[in-house]
């Protein structure tokens, strides 16, 4: 009977002495530590907080947390952290839907291939600039990301930047400095749900890896580009889309046809049934001239300008 007694005061010193809630996983990479906590929180930080932290190089699909990625969350910085690659960092965290960039510094990283592949939690990332130019934010359906440090002036490499992140419903590439970029091969390969997403400011260098960039994005049924002119994309781009020349195109107002003609653009209009609009501010048409003529863009007279895109002295205009 007193042994018993022993051991059950034993166990109940032992559980005392144990924290309420036991670390997922912890580690150290380059001079900083990692931690997932028990709700899927990695945080990861400088090991001297006085120091800024930088995180160790890896190759292929071995950040130092990947075993646990699936009960990751949440991502956060809580000090100075600079990364040397992101290839695969967040590679198959199929239920991370947060991360807050504050205190991350990509501003040497090269590599982003695969960086949020699979992801198959996140619905809708916008990257953005404040009117100053300094800080990025990143939007998500639910969620906000935060961060200044966050950089892509130097990456060569994009490929599977965002394939297989399923649940992905729009994009922006606002902000984004691609002008190094030398592949972009299945960036967003896979996002079955993507419909939307604006290409502002996408550059592709001539030469540059574009196959299968959009293979099997069979929902992106809109485009936007606000360019007055057509920006450099190498001619097979699109090629892998298959809505394209099918999906609603957004152009400046009076350059459809600088896209049509030009590389790449062109073949988001190659069956001819592109629904293709020229966004403009008219919102609505007077005239003093009442013999103006006025046509539907397939040709055939009206009475005024309708709903959409009419033909008035010659010019396209667009009625909403």
């Amino acid at each position: 009977m007193k042994r018993i007694v022993s051991s059950i005061f034993v166990g109940l010193c032992l559980l005392a002495s144990m924290p309420a809630f036991a670390n997922i996983a912890e580690g150290v990479s380059g001079s900083c530590k990692w931690v997932i906590d028990n709700d899927g929180n990695l945080d990861i930080s400088s090991e001297d907080e006085y120091e800024e932290g930088v995180l160790g190089s890896w190759e292929g699909d071995s950040a130092p947390w990947s075993a646990y990625r699936e009960s990751i969350t949440t991502v956060a910085f809580s000090s100075s952290v600079q990364a040397v690659t992101c290839t695969n960092m967040f590679n198959g965290c199929t239920n991370l839907n947060s991360i807050y960039f504050d205190n991350f510094y990509t501003d040497n990283v090269t590599d982003m291939s695969n960086m949020f592949a699979n992801c198959t939690s996140l619905v809708n990332i916008e990257f953005e600039m404040t009117s100053d130019g300094g800080s990025r934010t990143c939007y998500s359906k639910g969620l906000f990301f935060q961060g200044g440090c966050f950089t892509t002036s130097n990456v060569t490499d994009m490929s599977g930047m965002f394939a297989g992140c399923k649940s992905l419903q729009s994009f922006s590439l606002l902000c984004l400095d691609m002008h190094s970029v030398t592949n972009f091969s299945r960036m967003f390969a896979d996002c079955l749900s993507l419909e939307s997403m604006d290409l502002t400011t996408l550059r592709i260098q001539k030469d540059a890896k574009v196959d299968d960039m959009f293979v099997n994005c069979n929902n992106l049924m809109n485009i936007v580009n606000q360019n007055t002119l057509p920006a450099s994309i190498e001619d097979e781009t699109f090629l892998s889309l298959p809505t394209r020349g099918l999906c609603t195109v957004e152009v400046p107002f009076d350059c459809l046809e600088d896209y049509e003609a030009a590389n790449g653009w062109r073949h988001l209009f190659s069956n001819g049934n592109s629904a293709a609009f020229q966004s403009t501010a008219i919102s609505s048409i007077s005239s003093e001239d009442k013999s103006t003529v006025v046509y539907a863009i397939s040709g055939s007279q009206l009475p005024s300008p309708s709903k959409g895109i009419s033909i008035v002295a010659g010019k396209k205009v667009v009625m909403k």
